[in-house]
């Protein structure tokens, strides 16, 4: 066997030899090394992250006499991606709040504050009340109040504790239709032998449900000449609407026995009372005004007498008014919360020496980008497998916009936000992004649309394949777009469930063995990202596999995985047109890319079972990956750098002299080719063919001897 091998491997190297000779003649072997794994790859310098401020404001009662009793009210310092948790957990370590909880009390998914622990206190939780937010003195929904939600820079966070039925007193309003709604009792006030003076009514209430007052008496009774509230109280008694009352040393009531025997007693701390109203107006404060609800003042003819249990300082929320009155006092204190850091994009553009393509290569590299190129007119809308939505994207990549049909495209993004499904909103927000168009605000029918959002918070727009979480990131990072650290779709659980799903040898799977497409295509998400300590550790493994998986040919095994490869590549820095050792050949993924085109250049050759259209289009797109990392000089990721035109296919003359475009700025190049075509591509059409027929002569021979070698081991 080992004897077998090395035959092969000498009529391999005497094929290659061959193949180098008719190659020198034409001027087809590149001048640079394939850079060596990992070089220049190094991670790019965080920022200085901006220190924000918070305000956190906690309240337990609100008295009608003091306002809001304030449990903390205080501005704290944020960094990074934190949280409300953070916030209390950083009130708690300064020493303001004793305690918090947080529980999922309503099974949302979401947590809420549940329960606080004030300084020196007891825990305020339980079910006969709940902690109420607000957002500067509006009621949260939800979005900003939960455990999880993210802070925001001068976001003032309020906090209620609210009694299920506060005992606070009834509006004027809620007064008089109480009295509207008074039944006829029974009995007389006074001397029940005299003849009836007038009527008068009287509602006790303790507590305020959402449906309004708690009554526990409201009835009207027939009074004699010279009854007073004290016979009111009795006749109620004699008739059975209450069991017993008392009035204090003052004439106020103090106390009553309901119908049902519950006694409510004014506490020695007056932390509760029986206040006062007159036909809806609060009473028994001015001694020089008679019938004002002492057990002494004697009734008049329609008095409605008012009673409500009432709290000195009741749970309720505050006012907004005192809510701004009180974020107005806030002191600063000196805690800073450190959040996460956010992950956001964070590409590392190594600079690269592009290897240059000599003589007839270059030649039939230039005359399939040229040919390739002149497809793109009216791409951009819905097409089978989405080819016209990609050519929108690379028709940007080589800065001509002008050919794309941007309606089309704005129609197919609107139809992706209401089938988020498939990865259509990764690719809609991809090529939306490209063209210069916000994928925040699409223009629809019913006003404008958020793409961004929809995908961070649609948990169907990501599925379970890697690839649909690689193009998620892909999207946010194409343009300045901000996601919720706590989005369903979040850049930090895409990241982890990329590398939750990466195997062992670094690849990524489909139908239970490592893909090379897969693989190929989560790189350059990875690749936005490394500067995440995660995302970075991914990377390596999955450029690792790829590496790997290239056959002895050059290639990937076909067209399309070739093409995927070449994209990765170019995203990561790596030239995909510099010699490689691997296989003990010169062959590169470029020159095995190109060794699959056709003889008269306007396309790729297809395999069984495979699309033209589809071929093409991906073959074009690693054509384009490639002429922008030539062009920049660096790094260069197709998804996130279309939008800046720098892959367009410079002139011969130019693309000589020419030094590299800045990795980071657009450009307009105005000696593109044409759409027609590059116009110096007849000058070595008859060198360009030649040169593919001995290109794919010795690929082929290659890819012969490595299927004999198979076969032979197998026997």
């Amino acid at each position: 066997m080992k004897e077998h091998a090395s035959t092969r491997a000498g009529i391999a190297q005497r094929a290659w030899a061959l193949l180098l000779a008719v190659a020198l003649c034409l001027g087809l072997v590149p001048g640079a090394a394939w850079a060596a794994e990992g070089e220049g790859a190094g991670t790019a310098p965080e920022s200085a992250q901006k220190v924000s401020a918070v305000t956190l404001t906690v309240v337990k009662g609100v008295s009608d006499w003091s306002g809001p009793s304030v449990v903390v009210n205080k501005t704290y310092k944020f960094t990074g991606q934190a949280t409300v948790k953070d916030l209390f957990e950083t009130a708690k370590k300064a020493g303001d709040i004793d305690g918090y909880a947080f529980a999922d009390a309503f099974g949302t998914g979401s947590e809420f504050l549940s329960s606080l622990t004030p300084k020196g206190g007891s825990a305020v939780e339980g079910a006969s009340g709940w902690w109420s937010s607000f957002v500067g003195g509006i009621a949260d929904d939800g979005s900003k109040t939960a455990a999880a939600s993210p802070l925001a820079d001068g976001d003032v966070l309020q906090f209620a504790w609210c009694d299920s039925v506060p005992n606070v007193a009834p509006t004027a309003e809620q007064w008089e239709a109480l009295a509207s709604e008074a039944a006829q009792g029974d009995g007389v006030a006074g001397d029940e032998n005299a003849a009836k003076a007038g009527s008068a009514s009287i509602a006790i209430v303790q507590g305020m449900e959402y449906k309004g007052p708690i009554a526990l008496l409201n009835k009207t009774y027939a009074f004699s000449k010279g009854a007073t509230v004290k016979d009111l109280f009795e006749a109620a008694k004699k008739a059975g609407d209450i069991k017993a009352y008392a009035f204090n040393g003052f004439g106020y009531l103090d106390s009553i026995t309901t119908a049902a025997g519950v006694e409510i007693k004014t506490p020695s701390d007056w932390s509760s009372s029986w206040s006062i109203f007159k036909n809806g107006s609060a009473a028994g404060f001015d001694e020089s005004k008679p019938n004002e609800g002492k057990d002494v003042d004697v009734l008049t003819d329609g008095d409605v007498l008012q009673f409500a249990w009432c709290d000195s300082v009741p749970n309720v929320a505050p006012t907004a008014e005192q809510w701004k009155a009180l974020a107005d006092a806030a002191v600063s204190g000196d805690s800073v919360i450190e959040g996460e850091a956010p992950v956001r994009p964070s590409p590392s553009a190594p600079k690269v020496d592009a290897a240059v393509l000599d003589g007839s290569l270059n030649a039939v590299y230039r005359a399939l980008f040229a040919n390739l190129a002149g497809t793109l007119e009216g791409a951009g809308g819905a097409s089978d497998r989405n080819i016209s939505s990609w050519k929108a994207m690379e028709a940007a990549a080589i800065g001509q916009v002008g050919l794309v049909d941007a309606d089309a495209a704005i129609a197919d993004a609107v139809a992706s936000y209401n089938a988020p499904a498939n990865n259509n909103l990764q690719r809609s927000i991809i090529v939306l992004t490209a063209l210069g168009i916000d994928a925040t605000k699409v223009p629809s029918g019913q006003g404008t649309l958020n793409l961004v959002e929809k995908l961070a918070s649609d948990a169907s727009a990501v599925s379970a394949y890697p690839t649909s979480a690689a193009f998620a990131l892909l999207a946010y990072a194409s343009g300045s777009y901000e996601v919720a650290s706590d989005a369903v779709n979040s850049a930090r659980a895409l990241i982890d469930g990329l590398s939750a799903a990466q195997s062992s040898e670094g690849g990524y799977l489909a139908m239970g063995s490592i893909d090379v497409d897969t693989t190929a295509m989560v790189i350059p998400a990875l690749a936005v990202y490394q500067g995440d300590a995660t995302a970075k550790t991914a990377l390596d493994k999955a450029v690792a596999a790829l590496r790997g998986a290239q056959k002895g040919d050059g290639s990937f095994g076909n067209v399309n995985s070739t093409a995927m490869a070449v994209i990765a590549l170019c995203s990561v820095g790596i030239d995909p047109a510099s010699e490689s050792e691997w296989a003990g050949s010169a062959a590169t993924p470029l020159k095995a890319l190109l060794s699959f085109a056709k003889e008269d250049m306007t396309g790729f050759s297809v395999a069984t079972g495979m699309e033209e259209d589809m071929v093409n289009e991906q073959g074009f797109r690693a054509l384009v990956a490639y002429q922008g990392l030539k062009n920049t000089g660096a790094a260069y990721n197709i998804y996130t750098q279309a939008k800046l035109g720098q892959a367009g296919l410079p002139a011969e003359k130019q693309e000589e002299e020419s030094a590299p475009a800045p990795a980071d700025k657009p450009v307009v190049d105005k000696k593109a080719l044409a759409k027609t075509g590059d116009g110096s591509a007849p000058f070595a059409a008859g060198t360009a063919v030649l040169a593919l027929g001995a290109l794919a002569a010795g690929i082929a021979a290659t890819r012969r001897m490595r299927v004999s070698d198979e076969l032979s081991l197998r026997r």
